[in-house]
């Protein structure tokens, strides 16, 4: 996505894509050029795609695709928000993409940016998409939050790999370290060995502005994967597919972890 709204900075790019119509991303305010991409995972072929517009609409967009997240084609343009707030696109043969952009060039009201509640595409895989190997697995975190004030609700670990972000048992599913700390963990084992492809990190708004992606085979001796020392929260993702210089495919580690060595507030 091009920005997040600095008024709601929790609607970030993945509300999108999350199949609720009462979440949504926003865009900065008084922007007209702003645009929301999704990645598919893998190659894909295309033939529509719905876009459910909160009233933030656009009166001059566009839908443009790439294959590398760089080199974008425009496949249709001088798109205008219908009065319904929900518009049909369908292309006249089907493409094969794997990101996908909407690109809005002009906000129907130029104060609130563009917000969209849903983006749907419609298609098939070319290629058999990633899993997710961490969904529901064993994990152990460096602490966890207890809040006195509800309950003495917990948020552990598990509630980061149930691939969940909504409310579970009256709370959100995500897990919060102990506050006012800034060496914390958290590890996921895989219960067995895998070739890793990709990372995704959904950060909340208490990110990280610096931390490392580690791998073990044994939870105890660790190897960086990835140093980041200028994080800048919300979606993240992290490829080791052989295709970057320097990085190799990785295989045969068994567990996954992000160490925060610095946080940062809301």
């Amino acid at each position: 996505m091009s920005s997040v709204s600095k008024e709601a900075p929790t609607f970030i790019g993945a509300l999108a894509v999350d199949g609720d119509l009462k979440t949504r991303w926003a865009s900065l305010r008084n922007s007209n050029d702003e645009w929301i991409t999704v990645d598919l995972g893998v190659l894909s072929e295309i033939e529509n795609m719905n876009i459910y517009w909160e009233g933030a609409c656009s009166d001059n967009y566009q839908i443009e695709v790439s294959d590398d997240n760089e080199n974008w084609t425009t496949v249709k343009s001088s798109l205008k928000t219908d009065s319904s707030l929900k518009d049909r696109i369908t292309f006249n043969e089907p493409i094969q993409t794997r990101y996908v952009k909407v690109h809005s060039l002009k906000s129907r009201s130029l104060k609130y940016g563009v917000s969209i509640y849903e983006l749907e595409i419609f298609g098939r895989y070319l290629e058999e998409p990633p899993v997710n190997i961490a969904l529901n697995k064993s994990s152990q975190a460096s602490s966890a939050f207890v809040d006195t004030k509800d309950g003495n609700k917990e948020y552990d670990s598990s509630l980061a790999f149930d691939g969940r972000t909504d409310k579970v048992d009256g709370k959100q599913s995500r897990w919060v370290s102990a506050r006012e700390t800034k060496n914390e963990w958290i590890y996921v084992d895989l219960d067995d060995f895998y070739s890793i492809e990709k990372v995704v990190l959904n950060w909340e708004g208490a990110g990280a502005k610096e931390y490392k992606v580690q791998i073990s085979d044994d939870a105890e001796n660790w190897t960086d994967l990835t140093h980041v020392t200028d994080g800048k929260g919300g979606m993240t993702r992290f490829e080791y597919d052989g295709s970057q210089s320097g990085v190799r495919a990785i295989t045969g580690h068994r567990a996954v972890v992000p160490c925060i060595l610095s946080g940062c507030g809301r």
